[in-house]
């Protein structure tokens, strides 16, 4: 989540201040994880690649999906399925 907030201030040692907030802020946004592209479920995955969702399930056995497992839900990221698909055309 990110907000813009425009303020003007004309006093340097607020002006200082508010500077190593921002740097401050900037170091935080670099140690915070990186957002999980979206999820999809077998059936959007199997439909999205015209194929059943058992050929899914075979492909996640042989390591060409990898999917995530949240509880007893299987979700794979879109970005990853992607790749997968970019990486088997030049193969072909």
């Amino acid at each position: 989540m990110s907000k813009t907030i425009q303020l003007s201030i004309s006093d340097p040692s607020t002006l200082a201040a508010m500077d190593q907030i921002n740097k401050r802020l900037d170091s935080i946004e670099e140690k915070l994880p990186k957002p999980l592209s979206k999820l999809i479920t077998r059936k959007q995955v199997s439909e999205m690649l015209s194929v059943s969702v058992v050929t899914i399930i075979d492909w996640d056995k042989k390591k060409i999906l990898n999917p995530l497992r949240i509880g007893n839900r299987v979700r794979y990221q879109l970005s990853e399925i992607e790749e997968v698909l970019k990486s088997s055309r030049y193969e072909s």
